[in-house]
Formats: structure tokens, C-alpha cells, sequence
């Protein structure tokens, strides 16, 4: 199938080389196969076709985080927002370098905003909700995994947050009920064990 979608974006831009969502969905697909460079170097003719293309810098940002460019990767989500401050992905895209950079209350700040903007994104729940743990703030942290839970109860990841969060407390009943869930929907999830 991916094939066959190189093959249709490559024909796309040889018929109409100044459609940028063209060039985004083909880095898109570099992208999913690994080829960093190549999805970088799509993303970057996007963006010059369209430099006002929120969803490019976004993107490309997510990539350079891949590559561990995460100085790029923070200029990049900055410019999606600025470009379009309604892109939840982007703050939370953001939050998550803040957070691996230790500086949590910016993050947590980021992480805030997606939620605002889109209350229905699972991952920025989780994600705060991991900022929360490492407050100790256990019981803001269930609250954030139980609301991603309900946004999206296939999210194993969220059940073994929220297992952490109970084990943190005390609940061994309930932390363990959590890690066997999050090793139902997914069993290659080797932390669960």
C-alpha cells in the first residue's frame, strides 16, 4: 500500500509541483518507513511552497525530534503555533521535549493548552498526567489517565500510567488490574510486566 502511495504522490508533484499538501504527505510516508532525511527534505519543499503551512512545521518538527534535533524540533513547534495557535498537537509535541528537558512547568503549561484547545486528545491527558507523577501529584495524575482512558479505552499506555499512579499510593489491586489490561490490548508493552 505505501508503495503504491509513492508512487501516487510522485506523480502528483510531477503533474502540479506547487501543492504543498502533496510534498506533506509524501514526507508523511518517508516519515512511517524511517527515512528521516527524505521526509525532512519534503517537509522543507512544503513549507517553501506554503510558508505559512502549520501542519508542515509541525511535522517536521516531530522528525527532527526522531533525529534528536530538539533544539530544531522546539523552533519548529513554536512556528506551527504561531502560525496556527489552535494546533493542540503542537503544544503537546512541544510539552513533551519541555518534559524530557526536565523543565516541567513549562511543559505542564503546553500541556494545558492542547487540552484547552482540544479536549478530546488523549495523548495530551497522559502526558500530563505523567508531568503530574513526577510532581507526586498521584491523584491529578489518575484523574488526567482516567479521562484518556475514557477518550480512548484501547490506549495501553494510559492503563499502565495509571498502574504506576496506584502503585505510587499504595493500591496494589488497582495498579495491578491496570498492568493486566495494558498487557491485554498490548503485549509486546514489556513495562507493563
Amino acid at each position: 500500500e505505501l508503495g503504491r502511495a509513492m508512487v501516487d504522490f510522485n506523480m502528483a508533484i510531477e503533474l502540479d509541483p506547487a501543492e504543498a499538501i502533496t510534498y506533506y504527505n509524501r514526507g508523511g510516508a518517508y516519515a512511517d518507513q524511517g527515512e528521516l532525511d527524505k521526509a525532512i527534505a519534503d517537509y522543507n519543499k512544503a513549507i517553501e511552497v506554503d510558508p505559512a503551512y502549520a501542519n508542515a512545521y509541525n511535522s517536521r518538527g516531530a522528525v527532527y525530534y526522531k533525529q534528536g534535533e530538539l533544539g530544531k524540533a522546539i523552533a519548529d513547534y513554536s512556528k506551527a503555533i504561531e502560525l496556527d495557535p489552535q494546533l493542540a498537537v503542537a503544544y503537546s509535541n512541544r510539552g513533551l521535549i519541555y518534559f524530557n528537558q526536565g523543565e516541567l512547568g513549562t511543559a505542564m503549561v503546553d500541556y494545558n493548552k492542547a487540552i484547552e484547545l482540544d479536549p478530546a486528545y488523549a495523548d495530551a491527558y497522559i502526558s500530563r498526567g505523567v508531568v503530574y507523577c513526577d510532581q507526586g501529584e498521584f491523584e491529578k495524575a489518575i484523574v488526567d489517565y482516567n479521562m484518556a482512558i475514557e477518550l480512548d479505552p484501547q490506549r495501553e499506555v494510559a492503563y499502565n500510567n495509571r498502574g504506576d499512579a496506584y502503585y505510587q499510593q499504595g493500591e496494589l489491586d488497582k495498579a495491578i488490574a491496570d498492568y493486566n489490561m495494558a498487557i491485554e490490548l498490548d503485549p509486546q508493552l514489556a513495562v507493563a510486566y
